[in-house]
Protein backbone atom coordinates (compact mmCIF):
# COMPACT_ATOMS: atom_id res chain seq x y z
CA UNK A 1 0.00 0.00 0.00
CA UNK A 2 1.25 3.47 -0.85
CA UNK A 3 1.56 5.62 2.27
CA UNK A 4 2.12 9.35 1.67
CA UNK A 5 4.80 11.04 3.75
CA UNK A 6 6.12 14.56 4.02
CA UNK A 7 9.52 13.58 2.58
CA UNK A 8 8.43 12.35 -0.84
CA UNK A 9 10.71 13.13 -3.77
CA UNK A 10 10.60 16.57 -5.41
CA UNK A 11 8.01 16.67 -8.17
CA UNK A 12 5.73 14.21 -6.36
CA UNK A 13 2.18 15.43 -5.77
CA UNK A 14 1.88 17.38 -2.50
CA UNK A 15 -0.63 15.16 -0.70
CA UNK A 16 -0.51 17.01 2.59
CA UNK A 17 -0.64 20.48 1.06
CA UNK A 18 -3.72 19.62 -1.00
CA UNK A 19 -5.35 17.88 1.96
CA UNK A 20 -4.82 21.05 4.02
CA UNK A 21 -6.32 23.15 1.21
CA UNK A 22 -9.46 20.99 1.04
CA UNK A 23 -9.84 21.03 4.82
CA UNK A 24 -9.63 24.83 4.83
CA UNK A 25 -12.35 25.09 2.16
CA UNK A 26 -14.63 22.74 4.10
CA UNK A 27 -14.14 24.59 7.38
CA UNK A 28 -14.76 27.97 5.78
CA UNK A 29 -18.03 26.89 4.15
CA UNK A 30 -19.39 24.88 7.06
CA UNK A 31 -18.72 27.53 9.68
CA UNK A 32 -20.51 30.21 7.66
CA UNK A 33 -23.66 28.19 6.96
CA UNK A 34 -24.52 24.69 8.11
CA UNK A 35 -27.60 23.35 6.33
CA UNK A 36 -28.41 20.52 3.93
CA UNK A 37 -27.95 22.67 0.83
CA UNK A 38 -24.53 23.85 2.01
CA UNK A 39 -23.43 20.29 2.73
CA UNK A 40 -24.32 19.06 -0.77
CA UNK A 41 -22.93 22.17 -2.45
CA UNK A 42 -19.68 21.78 -0.52
CA UNK A 43 -19.26 18.23 -1.79
CA UNK A 44 -19.68 19.47 -5.36
CA UNK A 45 -17.16 22.26 -4.71
CA UNK A 46 -14.55 19.87 -3.31
CA UNK A 47 -15.03 17.45 -6.20
CA UNK A 48 -14.63 20.32 -8.67
CA UNK A 49 -11.50 21.49 -6.87
CA UNK A 50 -10.03 17.98 -7.01
CA UNK A 51 -10.86 17.56 -10.70
CA UNK A 52 -9.40 20.97 -11.56
CA UNK A 53 -6.20 20.16 -9.69
CA UNK A 54 -6.00 16.79 -11.41
CA UNK A 55 -6.35 18.45 -14.81
CA UNK A 56 -3.44 20.71 -13.91
CA UNK A 57 -1.27 17.90 -12.53
CA UNK A 58 -1.62 15.33 -15.33
CA UNK A 59 -0.24 15.96 -18.80
CA UNK A 60 -2.10 14.66 -21.88
CA UNK A 61 0.72 12.13 -22.28
CA UNK A 62 0.18 10.81 -18.76
CA UNK A 63 -3.58 10.64 -19.29
CA UNK A 64 -3.11 8.63 -22.47
CA UNK A 65 -1.86 5.65 -20.46
CA UNK A 66 -5.01 5.43 -18.30
CA UNK A 67 -7.18 2.66 -19.73
CA UNK A 68 -10.37 3.34 -17.73
CA UNK A 69 -13.43 3.91 -19.93
CA UNK A 70 -17.21 3.73 -19.69
CA UNK A 71 -18.12 0.08 -20.17
CA UNK A 72 -15.19 -1.25 -18.14
CA UNK A 73 -16.52 -2.08 -14.70
CA UNK A 74 -13.94 -4.53 -13.35
CA UNK A 75 -13.08 -2.37 -10.33
CA UNK A 76 -16.74 -1.67 -9.50
CA UNK A 77 -16.85 -4.77 -7.31
CA UNK A 78 -14.92 -3.60 -4.28
CA UNK A 79 -15.91 -1.80 -1.10
CA UNK A 80 -16.02 1.97 -1.52
CA UNK A 81 -15.73 4.22 1.53
CA UNK A 82 -17.65 7.49 1.36
CA UNK A 83 -18.15 10.38 3.74
CA UNK A 84 -21.71 11.28 4.83
CA UNK A 85 -21.83 14.44 2.67
CA UNK A 86 -20.83 12.38 -0.37
CA UNK A 87 -23.72 10.01 0.36
CA UNK A 88 -26.00 13.04 0.76
CA UNK A 89 -24.97 14.41 -2.63
CA UNK A 90 -25.66 11.05 -4.29
CA UNK A 91 -29.04 10.66 -2.59
CA UNK A 92 -30.07 14.17 -3.61
CA UNK A 93 -28.92 13.49 -7.19
CA UNK A 94 -31.08 10.35 -7.32
CA UNK A 95 -34.14 12.10 -5.92
CA UNK A 96 -33.80 14.96 -8.39
CA UNK A 97 -32.87 13.03 -11.53
CA UNK A 98 -35.03 9.90 -11.35
CA UNK A 99 -38.75 9.30 -11.67
CA UNK A 100 -40.53 7.71 -8.72
CA UNK A 101 -40.53 4.37 -10.53
CA UNK A 102 -36.83 4.53 -11.39
CA UNK A 103 -35.96 5.60 -7.85
CA UNK A 104 -37.86 2.60 -6.49
CA UNK A 105 -35.79 0.30 -8.72
CA UNK A 106 -32.53 1.86 -7.54
CA UNK A 107 -33.66 1.65 -3.92
CA UNK A 108 -34.31 -2.07 -4.29
CA UNK A 109 -30.85 -2.53 -5.79
CA UNK A 110 -29.33 -0.67 -2.85
CA UNK A 111 -31.30 -2.80 -0.40
CA UNK A 112 -30.23 -6.05 -2.08
CA UNK A 113 -26.60 -4.94 -2.24
CA UNK A 114 -26.40 -3.69 1.33
CA UNK A 115 -28.00 -6.84 2.73
CA UNK A 116 -25.14 -8.86 1.24
CA UNK A 117 -22.05 -6.65 1.39
CA UNK A 118 -22.59 -5.31 4.91
CA UNK A 119 -21.29 -8.63 6.25
CA UNK A 120 -18.33 -8.92 3.87
CA UNK A 121 -14.75 -7.82 4.21
CA UNK A 122 -12.84 -6.48 1.20
CA UNK A 123 -11.54 -9.87 0.07
CA UNK A 124 -14.92 -11.60 0.37
CA UNK A 125 -16.55 -8.92 -1.75
CA UNK A 126 -13.87 -9.16 -4.44
CA UNK A 127 -13.97 -12.95 -4.47
CA UNK A 128 -17.76 -13.01 -4.81
CA UNK A 129 -17.80 -10.32 -7.48
CA UNK A 130 -20.63 -8.31 -5.91
CA UNK A 131 -21.12 -5.31 -8.22
CA UNK A 132 -21.85 -1.75 -7.19
CA UNK A 133 -25.63 -1.21 -7.19
CA UNK A 134 -25.08 1.75 -9.52
CA UNK A 135 -23.26 -0.31 -12.15
CA UNK A 136 -25.51 -0.52 -15.22
CA UNK A 137 -25.93 -3.52 -17.51
CA UNK A 138 -23.54 -1.92 -20.02
CA UNK A 139 -20.95 -1.57 -17.22
CA UNK A 140 -21.31 2.21 -17.06
CA UNK A 141 -21.70 4.21 -13.84
CA UNK A 142 -25.23 5.37 -13.04
CA UNK A 143 -24.01 8.15 -10.74
CA UNK A 144 -20.95 9.23 -12.70
CA UNK A 145 -21.38 13.01 -12.16
CA UNK A 146 -21.54 12.53 -8.37
CA UNK A 147 -19.39 9.42 -7.95
CA UNK A 148 -17.32 9.31 -4.73
CA UNK A 149 -13.78 10.62 -4.39
CA UNK A 150 -12.56 7.07 -3.77
CA UNK A 151 -13.89 5.99 -7.17
CA UNK A 152 -12.31 9.00 -8.85
CA UNK A 153 -8.90 8.00 -7.52
CA UNK A 154 -8.86 4.47 -8.92
CA UNK A 155 -7.27 3.99 -12.34
CA UNK A 156 -5.57 1.23 -14.28
CA UNK A 157 -3.13 1.09 -17.14
CA UNK A 158 -4.20 -2.45 -18.05
CA UNK A 159 -7.87 -3.55 -17.94
CA UNK A 160 -6.89 -7.17 -18.55
CA UNK A 161 -4.89 -7.18 -15.32
CA UNK A 162 -7.98 -5.87 -13.51
CA UNK A 163 -10.15 -8.60 -15.01
CA UNK A 164 -7.73 -11.35 -13.97
CA UNK A 165 -7.32 -9.96 -10.44
CA UNK A 166 -11.06 -9.64 -9.87
CA UNK A 167 -11.77 -13.14 -11.21
CA UNK A 168 -9.16 -14.87 -9.04
CA UNK A 169 -10.60 -17.32 -6.53
CA UNK A 170 -8.17 -16.31 -3.81
CA UNK A 171 -5.95 -13.39 -2.87
CA UNK A 172 -3.18 -15.99 -2.57
CA UNK A 173 -3.31 -16.68 -6.31
CA UNK A 174 -0.51 -15.36 -8.50
CA UNK A 175 -2.30 -12.08 -9.21
CA UNK A 176 -1.07 -9.50 -11.72
CA UNK A 177 0.08 -6.12 -10.49
CA UNK A 178 -2.51 -3.45 -11.24
CA UNK A 179 -0.52 -0.36 -12.17
CA UNK A 180 -2.32 2.86 -11.27
CA UNK A 181 -1.66 6.54 -11.84
CA UNK A 182 -0.23 7.45 -8.45
CA UNK A 183 -0.81 11.18 -8.82
CA UNK A 184 -4.54 10.65 -9.33
CA UNK A 185 -4.70 8.18 -6.45
CA UNK A 186 -2.90 10.53 -4.05
CA UNK A 187 -4.87 13.57 -5.15
CA UNK A 188 -8.28 12.00 -4.55
CA UNK A 189 -7.09 10.46 -1.28
CA UNK A 190 -5.91 13.91 -0.26
CA UNK A 191 -9.31 15.37 -1.05
CA UNK A 192 -11.04 12.65 0.98
CA UNK A 193 -8.75 13.05 3.99
CA UNK A 194 -8.96 16.84 3.87
CA UNK A 195 -12.75 16.78 3.63
CA UNK A 196 -12.95 14.40 6.61
CA UNK A 197 -10.65 16.66 8.63
CA UNK A 198 -12.79 19.69 7.81
CA UNK A 199 -15.95 17.90 8.87
CA UNK A 200 -14.37 16.76 12.13
CA UNK A 201 -13.08 20.27 12.87
CA UNK A 202 -16.64 21.59 12.52
CA UNK A 203 -18.12 18.89 14.74
CA UNK A 204 -19.78 16.98 11.90
CA UNK A 205 -19.78 13.25 11.16
CA UNK A 206 -16.47 12.48 9.46
CA UNK A 207 -16.67 8.69 9.48
CA UNK A 208 -16.30 6.61 6.34
CA UNK A 209 -19.22 4.37 5.36
CA UNK A 210 -19.73 1.60 2.81
CA UNK A 211 -21.37 3.23 -0.19
CA UNK A 212 -24.60 1.24 -0.54
CA UNK A 213 -25.59 1.43 3.13
CA UNK A 214 -24.97 5.16 3.46
CA UNK A 215 -26.76 6.10 0.23
CA UNK A 216 -29.67 3.76 0.97
CA UNK A 217 -30.18 5.43 4.34
CA UNK A 218 -30.31 8.93 2.87
CA UNK A 219 -32.51 7.90 -0.06
CA UNK A 220 -34.99 6.47 2.44
CA UNK A 221 -34.58 9.29 4.96
CA UNK A 222 -33.51 12.50 3.19
CA UNK A 223 -34.32 14.42 6.36
CA UNK A 224 -31.11 12.98 7.81
CA UNK A 225 -29.15 15.23 5.44
CA UNK A 226 -30.29 18.30 7.36
CA UNK A 227 -29.56 16.52 10.63
CA UNK A 228 -26.03 15.75 9.45
CA UNK A 229 -25.49 19.44 8.71
CA UNK A 230 -26.58 20.16 12.26
CA UNK A 231 -24.04 17.81 13.81
CA UNK A 232 -25.95 14.53 14.07
CA UNK A 233 -24.30 11.22 13.26
CA UNK A 234 -25.50 9.23 10.27
CA UNK A 235 -27.80 6.48 11.55
CA UNK A 236 -27.82 3.61 9.07
CA UNK A 237 -31.21 2.00 8.42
Amino acid sequence: MLTPNRHMAPGTFDFFGFSDEVAAVAISRLRSCGDAATLCALTAEIVALAEQRLAAELTPHERSFIACRSGCGHCCRVHVSILPPEAAAIARFLHRSLSAEALAVVTRRLEDSYEVVRWMDDEERRRNGIPCPFLAADQSCGIYPVRPLACRGITSLDPEACAVAMAASSACDDLPVIVQNITQLLLMKGAYVGYARGLAECGLDSRGFELSGAVLTLVRQPEQIGALAGGSLLALT
